[in-house]
């Protein structure tokens, strides 16, 4: 994140969030709180920032931040994640289903290749940003598929009393239904 020194003074700085797991998410919602400018712009021909440097830390990151930027408002969580298991995988189960003749009445094949054709080619452009692990990003249930498992790991840890970041234990969120 790049800030104007005169907007960051003027947010409280990261002092203002500073029990905030999300802090970049939580920064961001202070800019637009406060009327100033706000652009999310891709810089990955400029910027380079590896995040993780193995899947258990990727996990752990991922899980302590995931239900934090939805602000632990549980049923929007839940209807996203439940939304993007189900955009993911339903095309992939009728393909499947017409592979062995047994193709469902309520989701048209042509539908169902376009679908997966579709999350192949948002998928294959992700891979290319972030350089992902090509496995995941190749199949887009299995990408999906580690992502709704990090986001119900980050939900049960949250309501276990918190998640540990860096040796760190991180504070237990209050979490709201909306």
């Amino acid at each position: 994140m790049l800030f104007q020194r005169t907007a960051y003074v003027q947010i409280g700085g990261h002092a203002a969030v500073r029990g905030d797991v999300a802090d970049d998410v939580a920064l961001g919602r202070l800019i637009v709180r406060k009327g100033l400018r706000w652009a999310l712009t891709d810089a990955t021909e400029r910027i380079h920032c590896r995040m993780y440097h193995s899947f258990e830390e990727a996990w752990s990151g991922f899980s302590k931040n995931m239900f934090a930027g939805f602000g632990y408002r549980l049923i929007p969580y839940m209807l996203i994640w439940a939304w993007c298991a189900l955009l993911f995988w339903e095309p992939l189960v009728v393909i499947s289903l017409a592979v062995i003749g047994q193709p469902p009445a309520y989701f048209p094949l042509d539908l169902a290749v376009t679908a997966y054709g579709l999350g192949l080619f948002a998928v294959g452009n992700s891979i290319r940003a972030i350089e992902t692990a090509f496995l995941l990003g190749s199949i887009p249930p299995a990408g999906v598929h580690v992502c709704v498992r990090i986001a119900m790991n980050a939900l049960l840890s949250t309501i276990a009393g918190g998640s540990s970041w860096k040796g760190r234990k991180v504070r237990r969120a209050k979490i709201r239904l909306f």
